[in-house]
């Protein structure tokens, strides 16, 4: 204990601060009264203490004893972050609780504090808003009621402070969703947060905000020199380790300005130098970036080039491209892309068709020339002049393709994820689709009809390794990409709080059994199904039993909950898919194909990151009649 448990000064309990911790404990003090079937004890000042563990670390406690109750109810005021936390149990087991790692008690109450340097001045002294510097000598700490740090008053007119805050509150909600099941994003409140600069004068700062009350933090980390923020969040416990999960760099136009502003121009490393970044010289930056890096790629093209031939005039390599496999292995790449290409149109990938047909399309491809040699088919069409000139360009074509799709499945497999592979065809389709696909009147001119034609050639026959290259220039188009799967994620997890407490949390037990019993095996619905799945989601029960008279009440029941699970398997098929933080907890309870996680632990998770809320209607058996359909509903499937 570093410093010593004090009395309340006077009037430090006219502090608007004190009577919140005051009205709290009097509430506790009332349920502990009554629970032990005593007589209601009122609060006193004197059993109220103050203990400053440590003067100038940003927080102090506020404690209450009552020995008769064996009660105690304790404050955490953290007045950097102009917060106030309450704790409240028995005496009896504090140290027990406390022996074993966890935090006395229970939280009871807490709020951001109006009155946080006010209070903390008269409550612990003016020593708890000092710090001891190197030399040994005591400065005063900024600090305002009412605003995390005076500096950054007005801050949100600089726009890499709004990006700041937009990440911090997208982040806030991912956090909430992970641990809580809520968004909390609307709980940062940029007059929160305040600025962390360790070390002056070396151009790198934080503005830095913090929930104690929800355990969370968001850092924006600032290199000035860099022109960069990257944004960094997490628990309380990943700030204090340097940890966290970081968020998309912020490239900073401002950085120059808005640290002048903030801290002045001593914090640049060189003031007279730095300049703010214009959006245009950024553009202008890339595209030299792009210059450079397309050099050093035709470099070396050119440099493979020369490296086939040199081995493709060595003896021992001729030979091996006299194997009939390595001859012929480009016939077998042309197959197998032109077959799953086909089958792409009418079946998804993991259909038997083309999970097992196009490998067999490729076998047939190589053994295919080898049949026509040995059954003289070969010797026929190679008699027909035409062939007789296309086949030995035929045949090298056919080495330089198996050449290439060795070359795409090295990228496919080094990109590793079907995600990230499915991010890199998005964003090279929205490339493509505009610059080269779609044709104008400069393309009826032989050279840009040329490099189009290569794009698109390129794609087709190394769809991996040219979705990524793409991709990896185009930046901010994957960062869309990754919003877009991340707010659909959030919608599919809406879609998730609608439906499921409804069955979950069933009054009758056969009716979330039954439910979850379907969730656990795969469904499949026939073209006559989806159509009725759709009537049910845009029409309801009762547009179902108009729709299709000859289904029994029963029949229409039994059809909504499939159509229901239907749904739910699609939405955690796509939850899962998406390899985002966001849906770290759909991957603990969901399969690949969607369907529920067997084990009663599966179910209690879900039961738990979705309580019953109160507005569930009590009901012996469930019918589709009490769930109410929503657009998120019909968007899966």
């Amino acid at each position: 204990m570093s410093g010593p448990i004090k009395a309340v000064p006077a009037g430090a309990e006219q502090t608007q601060s004190f009577q919140f911790f005051r009205d709290t404990v009097q509430a506790e003090l009332d349920k502990a009264a009554k629970a032990s079937g005593k007589a209601p004890v009122k609060f006193d000042l004197e059993k109220a203490k103050v203990w400053n563990r440590v003067d100038g670390d940003g927080s102090f406690e506020l404690v209450y004893n009552d020995e008769s109750l064996d009660f105690f109810c304790g404050a955490q005021v953290n007045w950097r972050s102009h917060e106030i936390l309450i704790r409240s149990g028995k005496i009896s087991k504090a140290k027990e609780e406390a022996s074993q790692g966890k935090l006395p008690g229970k939280p009871v109450a807490g709020k951001w504090m109006d009155d946080a340097c006010t209070a903390t001045e008269k409550l612990a002294g003016k020593e708890e808003m000092t710090a001891t510097d190197a030399q040994g000598k005591s400065a005063p700490l900024a600090c305002q009621d009412g605003v995390g740090d005076p500096k950054l008053a007005g801050a949100d007119k600089y726009l890499s402070i709004q990006e700041f805050q937009k990440q911090c509150k997208g982040l806030f909600d991912d956090y909430g969703r992970r641990k809580f099941g809520e968004k909390m994003g609307d709980r940062f409140d940029l007059k929160r947060t305040r600025l962390f600069n360790p070390f002056p004068g070396d151009g790198n700062y934080s503005v830095l905000f913090e929930s104690q009350a929800n355990n969370f933090f968001c850092e924006g980390m600032v290199d000035s020199s860099m022109h960069t923020m990257l944004v960094r969040s997490g628990s309380i416990s990943d700030m204090q380790n340097d940890k966290g999960e970081l968020g998309a760099p912020i490239p900073m136009n401002d950085a120059c300005s808005m640290t002048t502003g903030l801290l002045g121009k001593d914090e640049l490393i060189d003031p007279d130098k730095c300049k703010d970044v214009t959006a245009g010289e950024r553009s202008q930056h890339n595209y030299i970036s792009y210059a450079w890096h397309g050099f050093l790629t035709a470099s070396a093209v050119w440099g493979g080039v020369k490296l086939y031939r040199k081995l493709a005039a060595m003896p021992r390599m001729q030979a091996l491209f006299r194997l009939p496999f390595m001859r012929n292995l480009g016939w077998g790449a042309l197959t197998y892309l032109g077959y799953d290409t086909i089958a792409s149109n009418f079946v998804k990938e993991d259909h038997w068709a083309r999970k097992y047909g196009s490998p067999i399309a490729g076998g047939l491809g190589v053994a295919a020339p080898e049949i026509a040699r040995a059954t003289g088919l070969a010797t026929r069409l190679s008699s027909i002049p035409a062939v007789s000139r296309v086949a030995p360009i035929a045949s090298r074509a056919s080495i330089g393709l198996a050449a290439v799709w060795v070359m795409n499945k090295a990228f496919q497999w080094g990109i590793g994820s079907d995600y990230e592979a499915s991010v890199n065809r998005r964003v090279t389709d929205q490339i493509y689709d505009k610059h080269v696909y779609e044709l104008d009147g400069w393309d009826l001119l032989v050279v840009p009809l040329a490099v189009k034609g290569l794009r698109a050639g390129s794609r087709l026959l190394a769809p991996d390794a040219m979705e990524w290259a793409v991709a990896v220039d185009n930046d901010e188009l994957k960062a869309k990409v990754y919003k877009e799967d991340k707010e659909s994620s959030e919608q599919g997890e809406e879609f998730f709080r609608e439906l499921l407490p409804h069955f979950l949390h069933a009054e009758n037990a056969a009716d979330r059994d039954a439910f979850l019993e379907i969730l656990r095996k795969p469904t499949e619905l026939s073209m006559g199904d989806l159509y009725k799945s759709s009537v049910f989601f845009s029409q309801g029960a009762e547009g179902l039993k108009s729709n299709f008279p000859q289904m029994s009440e029963e029949e229409v029941e039994l059809f909504a909950r499939k159509a229901l699970a239907y749904k739910v398997q699609e939405c955690a098929k796509f939850l899962v898919f998406v390899e985002q933080p966001v849906n770290d907890w759909a991957r603990e309870l969901f399969n690949a194909d969607g369907t529920l996680k067997s084990g009663e632990d599966a179910v209690k998770k879900l039961q738990d990151r979705w309580p019953r809320p109160s507005s569930l209607p009590k009901k012996a058996s469930l019918d589709s009649h009490d769930i109410e359909l929503s657009e998120s509903m019909s968007k899966y499937g």
